[in-house]
């Protein structure tokens, strides 16, 4: 999947697919604020945190991404415009804000589960498995076969 985004307001444009996260800027203060490039990749199974900071009726709002290693900015709106790693828009993009945090929360909250399921102690593991054969949903073979491959035996 490769989905585009763009933010006239701010000649940005977003691009998000399965294993990247571009960022590409258009214009000359573009070029001057954030590199001759204007372009940012991103690991998406990296980023560790997305903040978005709403429009108001004064100010443009901003998407903000996190990822190991990455400065935060923390001083509002004037700091986000500098940050290579956040986007500013305007109100008539917040639909296009809120799905590019729900896909990347969705990224987010996958990798968490599975890290958690995979720090389960072989013990408890085993555990989980008596459980079954108690309840006659594994055979006393299936039991141990499975056991001895978690011990690697």
């Amino acid at each position: 999947m490769e989905k585009e985004f763009y933010f006239k307001h701010d000649k940005t444009t977003i691009t998000i697919s399965d294993e990247m996260l571009k960022i590409k800027r258009k214009g000359l203060s573009k070029k001057i604020t954030h590199g001759l490039s204007g372009e940012k990749e991103i690991n998406i199974n990296n980023i560790t945190s997305v903040q978005v900071k709403k429009p108001t009726i004064f100010t443009k709002g901003y998407i903000q991404l996190a990822y190991t290693g990455s400065p935060e900015t923390k001083n509002g709106i004037l700091a986000a415009g500098l940050d290579e790693n956040s986007v500013l828009f305007v109100h008539k993009d917040q639909e296009k804000i809120d799905e590019i945090k729900s896909y990347i929360n969705s990224i987010i909250y996958r990798k968490k589960d599975n890290s958690s399921t995979n720090n389960l102690s072989v013990a408890d593991e085993i555990k989980k498995l008596k459980e079954l054969l108690d309840q006659d949903v594994l055979t006393q073979d299936e039991f141990d076969a499975k056991k001895t491959e978690l011990l690697e035996l």
